[in-house]
């Protein structure tokens, strides 16, 4: 790791290589640029997630050669370079320069189609799938209309909330409800008997993203019981046809309240967009379980590309 921090250092340049820096707020435009203008669906291009996960996941970025290049320090891996598509000389270029700098070299979330129109990567990288970081993309149209039968137990579950909190309400995420959601996903964290690693820096992130939310270009919902956050969800758009779901919170205490504001985030959403990215299942069973059972669109598994000695 310190070979690593002293071979890319944010804001350092060597050897005329892309100058990395490190992702901040003035940043937004640039990087949510690029996964508009170029239609990135992977969760991990987000700006809200780069940014809000930066205390966990260190990374920086740089634009070379009109490509957004993504360094993940804490991995030693670089993203697959956003932008026009890329030949494979200029992928292995760019693995050569970054392990000349004493880093793995590794691309990591390159796009199954980008592996099948170019089958002679096999020459100079292994290529590993990447199930636990594939992207759970959904309808935006279906998650808000809950229609077959697929569906069914979780519009039953809505119903079964509604009658037994008659006094419910769904409300976007303003400045108060936003300390009373935060409150809300400490009580969650304490309860939780079996605090695992995932758990704590998702935490973490969660702190960044609700102590800057509106700078950072998030929104969300909140599901209230008297007057009293019982779930909520937070989101940012992605690309011009998808928003991402970042986090969703709820207490289990409220039986169907889970249900519920997945459903009222689909329904807010639904005019905004044609998709929603539910981002990954981090290989969790019981979390890829109940992404599973919200019927998606497709599932958008990644590779890992480690160059060969």
């Amino acid at each position: 790791m310190k070979k690593m921090e002293a071979a890319i250092t944010c804001g350092a340049k060597a050897n005329g290589f892309p100058e990395f820096k490190c992702i901040q707020l003035e940043d937004r435009e640039i990087l949510s640029g690029f996964a508009h203008q170029y239609g990135l669906t992977s969760c991990e291009y987000s700006f809200a997630n780069l940014y809000s996960w930066k205390e966990v996941h260190q990374r920086s970025w740089s634009l070379y050669k009109d490509h957004l290049l993504i360094l993940d320090i804490s991995n030693d891996d670089l993203f697959f370079p956003a932008g026009r598509e890329i030949n494979p000389d200029y992928l292995l270029y760019l693995s050569k320069e970054l392990q000349s700098r004493g880093m793995s070299g590794n691309v990591t979330l390159v796009p199954h189609a980008y592996i099948q129109r170019h089958p002679d990567l096999e020459t100079y990288y292994r290529i590993e799938e990447q199930r636990d970081a594939a992207d759970y993309i959904y309808a935006v149209e279906k998650l808000a209309d809950l229609k077959g039968r697929k569906l069914q137990k979780k519009k039953n579950l809505i119903a079964q909330f509604k009658r037994t909190h008659p006094d419910y309400r769904v409300a976007p995420i303003t400045a108060d409800i936003k300390t009373a959601c935060w409150k809300l996903a400490q009580d969650l964290l304490a309860r939780n008997m079996q605090i695992s690693r995932s758990i704590r820096e998702e935490h973490i992130a969660l702190d960044r993203a609700l102590a800057e939310f509106a700078d950072i270009g998030f929104a969300g919902l909140a599901l209230l019981v008297a007057d009293k956050p019982v779930a909520f969800s937070v989101f940012s758009p992605l690309n011009r046809d998808m928003y991402d779901i970042h986090f969703e919170k709820a207490d289990p205490a409220y039986k169907g309240a889970a249900q519920v504001i997945n459903h009222a985030t689909a329904v807010h959403l639904s005019p905004l967009c044609r998709f929603l990215n539910r981002e990954q299942d981090l290989g969790i069973a019981g979390l890829r379980q109940a992404k599973r059972s919200y019927d998606p669109t497709c599932i958008e598994v990644p590779f890992k590309l480690t160059p060969l000695a």
